[in-house]
């Protein structure tokens, strides 16, 4: 069937065009890759007739072996990379001061780079192989603010523990840990499981490419409950957001208040229109606090025998910290939902030890 220019075929081509409204670059151009498959053209069905220019293509409808295919997917690992990192840290420290021994420090940093992997994975590429820069922006590891602090106090004052009340008041050491942060980079993948660039096959190959935001975000960095969803015009049959809950309700943790609008400021990245792919995520994931503690008591009993008493509570408040959400193109009906807690809950160790 003829039509008046490739642009009109393409889009007559029902697989064709998916692959056009996807973004799956990759699956489109191997479409168009001496891919007639033995079929004949029509109307509704018009094939496309290009020398072979990929290893991946088979020349047949047998997928391996006699059909021509050389390998499913192949890619390369080099050591050609660059990275910047750019911080300044204030840090406070006193030493036996009336018991009491602390340090605090606090961290603002920015960590930028190119996403780097292990030279063992054999399933990453570049979201662009010809210009890696396409990729650069915030590191995986990269936290805006860290702060942490330890206290050690040693009670002064009753520490010889004569009479009553210098067994009772004496003798303790009460030592918390508190460490915060800002959430790290969290990821936005697409629908086309890295295909935008036309890097790999988005099967036996992916990349680390990220949604792009079509206005500024304004989503926040924390959890809500009892967020319902809601139905996107653009695609009626999901209920974005929800998730039932053992309570039976459709209900859920979501780290927006209104995930549709999230949802409906991303969109894959457009070969011929971005240039940037979002390093590890553009967006920053939920923050984190923690506080841990142990807590000693030494009693003396007759000269120089003493028993110790000690008890370590890690996240001695049981404070709840969520894991980051999944953002997704492809699977929008949990966007924003999560339901894993991403710390430990509080655990108790307990010890007893005796001098003589």
């Amino acid at each position: 069937m003829n039509h008046a220019s490739c642009t009109a075929a393409l889009i007559a081509n029902a697989t064709a065009l998916s692959y056009l409204r996807q973004q799956d670059v990759f699956s489109l151009w191997q479409k168009l890759d001496n891919n007639t498959n033995g079929a004949a053209a029509s109307a509704t069905n018009p094939q496309f007739v290009f020398a072979r220019s990929l290893m991946g293509t088979a020349t047949s409808n047998t997928t391996f072996g006699s059909a021509g295919q050389v390998v499913s997917g192949m890619n390369q690992d080099v050591t050609n990379g660059y990275s910047n990192y750019n911080g300044g840290y204030v840090s406070f420290k006193t030493s036996g001061f009336r018991g009491l021994t602390l340090q605090e420090n606090l961290t603002y940093s920015k960590a930028l780079g190119l996403q780097p992997g292990n030279q063992s994975a054999s399933g990453a590429t570049d979201v662009d192989n010809y210009n890696p820069g396409v990729q650069y922006g915030r590191q995986a590891f990269d936290q805006r603010i860290i702060f942490n602090t330890f206290i050690v106090y040693q009670e002064p004052w009753f520490k010889e523990e004569t009479g009553i009340l210098g067994r009772v008041a004496g003798g303790w050491t009460v030592s918390p840990v508190l460490t915060a942060g800002t959430g790290t980079p969290l990821g936005c993948t697409t629908n086309n499981s890295g295909q935008s660039f036309g890097g790999n096959d988005g099967a036996n190959l992916t990349d680390g490419e990220n949604c792009v935001f079509t206005s500024a975000y304004n989503g926040g960095y924390h959890t809500h409950r009892g967020v319902l969803g809601g139905t996107d015009p653009n695609y009626s049959s999901i209920a974005i957001g929800t998730s039932v809950h053992p309570g039976g309700t459709s209900a859920a943790v979501n780290m927006f208040t209104n995930p549709v609008a999230v949802f409906d400021t991303v969109r894959p990245l457009i070969l011929g229109l971005d240039n940037r792919s979002g390093g590890a995520g553009t967006i920053s994931g939920l923050p984190y606090l923690n506080l841990d503690l142990s807590v000693k008591k030494k009693l003396v009993v007759y000269k120089q025998y003493s028993l110790e008493l000690s008890g370590v509570f890690q996240n001695v408040m049981n404070h709840l910290d969520f894991a980051n959400p999944s953002l997704s193109l492809q699977a929008a009906s949990s966007f924003g939902v999560t339901k894993t807690q991403g710390n430990s809950p509080r655990t108790i160790q307990a010890g007893a030890r005796v001098y003589f």
